[in-house]
Parts: C-alpha cells; sequence; structure tokens
C-alpha cells in the first residue's frame, strides 16, 4: 500500500505544490501591498485590488480543486480504462481503496494546512511573538484540557474526511452499475446515501441521543468535559459511519466491477 501511495502523492504534487506555493506566495504580496490600499495612485490601488482577488481565487481553488483531483483520480484510476492495469497489480481491494482513501486524506489534511498558514501570513503577520506566546499560555491554563481537546478535534476531523472520502468512493462504485451515465448515477447515489443517512439520524439516533442527554448531569460538568465527549461521540459515528460505506464499496469493487 506505500507504494501505492507513493505513486499517487507523486502524481498529485506536480499540481498541487504550485498551487500551495501560489497561494502561500499570493498570502505574503497581500501582507504588503494590503497597506497600499488607501492610497491615491490609481495604479498601486488596481494592483493591491488585483492581488487580492488573485489570493482569494486560489484560496478557494485550493478547496475546490482537491476535491475534484479526489474524484477524478479515483474514477480514472479504478473505473475507466487505467482500472485494467490497476486491478492486475499484486495487491488486495482493500489496499487499492485504502491507498486512495489515505492519499486523499493527505490532499485534504495538506491543503487546509496551507490555507490557514495563508491566512496567518496575511493576518497576523506583525503579531509579537512574546505576546502571543503569553497569550497561549494563559489560554492553556484557563482550559486545563485544551490540548486534549484541540487533539480531539483534529482526530474528529480526521476520521471524518476518511468518512466522506469512502462515502465517495461507494457512490461511485454504485454508479459504475449503470450501462449509461455512470458520473450522474454516481452524483444520484451520493444524493440519495446522504439523505438516508440524515433521515435515520433525525428519526432513530436523534430521540435516542436526546433522552441520554437529558439523563446526564451536564450543568456539574465542566464545559471542555462535555465538548470532548461531544467530539468523541462525534468521532465513532464517523467510524460507523465508515465502516458502513466501507464495506459494500469493498464488496462491489470485488464482485461487481465493470470497468468502461
Amino acid at each position: 500500500m506505500g507504494r501505492l501511495m507513493k505513486y499517487d502523492l507523486r502524481a498529485a504534487m506536480r499540481l498541487f505544490i504550485p498551487l500551495w506555493l501560489g497561494t502561500l506566495a499570493l498570502a505574503l504580496v497581500n501582507r504588503f501591498t494590503v497597506h497600499l490600499e488607501f492610497s491615491e495612485n490609481r495604479i498601486l490601488n488596481f494592483f493591491t485590488g488585483l492581488v487580492m482577488v488573485l489570493y482569494v481565487l486560489a484560496a478557494l481553488s485550493i478547496l475546490v480543486v482537491t476535491l475534484i483531483y479526489i474524484i477524478q483520480r479515483f474514477y480514472q484510476s479504478m473505473l475507466k480504462d487505467e482500472g485494467y492495469l490497476t486491478f492486475t497489480l499484486p495487491v488486495g481491494i482493500d489496499s487499492l481503496l485504502w491507498s486512495k482513501a489515505l492519499t486523499a486524506l493527505i490532499l485534504v489534511v495538506v491543503s487546509d494546512i496551507v490555507g490557514i498558514l495563508s491566512l496567518l501570513i496575511l493576518v497576523v503577520w506583525n503579531v509579537n511573538l512574546d505576546e502571543f506566546q503569553r497569550f497561549l499560555r494563559e489560554l492553556g491554563q484557563y482550559f486545563d484540557g485544551i490540548s486534549l481537546t484541540f487533539l480531539m478535534v483534529c482526530l474528529t476531523a480526521v476520521v471524518a474526511t476518511v468518512c466522506q472520502v469512502i462515502l465517495i468512493y461507494l457512490s461511485m462504485a454504485l454508479g459504475q452499475l449503470a450501462q449509461k451515465h455512470r458520473l450522474g448515477a454516481s452524483v444520484g447515489a451520493y444524493v440519495l446515501i446522504s439523505i438516508a443517512t440524515s433521515t435515520v439520524y433525525s428519526v432513530v439516533l436523534a430521540p435516542v441521543a436526546m433522552k441520554l442527554a437529558e439523563s446526564m448531569e451536564f450543568p456539574n460538568m465542566e464545559p471542555l468535559t462535555i465538548l470532548n465527549a461531544a467530539l468523541a461521540v462525534l468521532m465513532l459515528n464517523a467510524l460507523i459511519l465508515t465502516a458502513v460505506y466501507y464495506f459494500p464499496a469493498r464488496y462491489l469493487f470485488k464482485r461487481k466491477l465493470n470497468l468502461e
């Protein structure tokens, strides 16, 4: 699986490294040109506005390009002509699916980090480091479990991302069963699965969760303890959904594959 991820990441970096570096570079340029916004020089004003627009477009394109690339790369390598080569590799279907999913996760995580870094460059470039460190220390003292909460937030986000990626794969696995308009069928499958999941939550799980919440003594619990418990529930939910989505997708790719 490591080799599969290496080749997928190597191919992805040809697209994403210029995009990531370009976004950071535009954020850095904007950090200096934003002070020229109220200049009377029209050329400088135009340049300032242009660079800001380019940065916003680049930041938004990171999210859009990442999603499109994940879908397009999986479709091309698993369901199109390239799939004939992919499924002749001496690896199991689990390795193929998880290598794609983990590669997608890495791209999403790095894209998010680049987006956050670009905002930090743009917004807090002039923040005094000593004051910032003191603020973090005071924040850590005020919230005794802030590090655990931060870890829980990161883990929950990672599991939720994997869950959504597997849902996309399941949708494409169902869509490839159609004889025509497979992309449309995949989109339809994604929408229907999402609606079904939401319905199960609202009709079955939400009332149960409300009853459990009423039976617990939340007023006597620390705010961070409540938040950590909620994050743990969300993470468990994402793990369960990942399994619910993964095994049907695995079965379809292993037993019902219909390459174009």
